[in-house]
C-alpha cells in the first residue's frame, strides 16, 4: 500500500467533514433542525476518515521503523 494516496484522500475526506459539521452547527445554531440521518451520514464519514488516517500512521511508521511491533 502506497502511504501518499491513501494521506491525500483522508485530507479531503477530512476537509469535507470539516465542511459538513460546519454547516450542521450553523443549522443548529440559526434554530434550525439537523436529521438523525444527516447526523449519521457525518458520523460514518468521521469513522471512515479516522480508519484512513489510522492505515496511513501505521504505513509511515513502519516505513520509518521496518521490524517493530506497533501495537
Amino acid at each position: 500500500m502506497r502511504a501518499m494516496p491513501v494521506r491525500h484522500d483522508s485530507r479531503t475526506a477530512l476537509t469535507r467533514i470539516g465542511s459538513d459539521l460546519a454547516q450542521i452547527a450553523c443549522a443548529l445554531n440559526s434554530g434550525g433542525d439537523v436529521t438523525d440521518e444527516q447526523s449519521r451520514a457525518v458520523l460514518e464519514q468521521v469513522c471512515a476518515a479516522v480508519r484512513r488516517v489510522d492505515e496511513a500512521t501505521l504505513v509511515s511508521m513502519r516505513r520509518r521503523r521496518p521490524g517493530t511491533s506497533l501495537c
